[in-house]
């Protein structure tokens, strides 16, 4: 299972019932162990986020020099930019937007896109930081 550490194994139950393809996966923790993801605050004093920035979540592949994530955004948020900061012990991703499009009817929906940096050198065993949230990215694997 995908946590927000990292991948965790844990124990399971598996029901298969007639007229279903796959079976049917049930957590098999107590509730009582359960921690809701506990969002960062921010020290106080810090400056307000540029209304412009996205938040990089998601880091969906890790190849050599290359990191992609997918960026949230919304509808009328034009020209989305990734961005990357590199440091020697961490890589700090995220994106920005364009101007936001005027007199323009805009769904409240947020939006996810692809997004690829490319790092000076090889990540290796370097953290990658939202900038956003400045919460620890680990790489999200699907579900088999």
């Amino acid at each position: 299972m995908v946590t927000s550490s990292g991948p965790a194994t844990v124990p399971a139950w598996s029901f298969t019932a007639k007229g279903l393809s796959r079976p049917i996966v049930v957590l098999a923790v107590s509730k009582d162990v359960l921690k809701p993801r506990v969002e960062p605050v921010p020290p106080p004093g810090l400056a307000e986020l540029e209304p412009s920035l996205l938040q990089g979540e998601s880091l969906t592949r890790i190849d050599d020099r290359t990191l992609t994530f997918t960026l949230n955004h919304g509808a009328c948020e034009p020209d989305l930019r990734a961005h990357v900061l590199e440091f020697e012990d961490l890589v700090v991703i995220g994106g920005s937007h364009g101007p936001v499009l005027a007199d323009t009817a805009c769904r409240a929906v947020l939006l996810r896109k692809a997004a690829v940096v490319t790092l000076a050198v090889p990540l290796g065993d370097r953290a990658v930081i939202s900038a956003a949230t400045g919460v620890r990215l680990t790489l999200d694997r699907p579900p088999k």
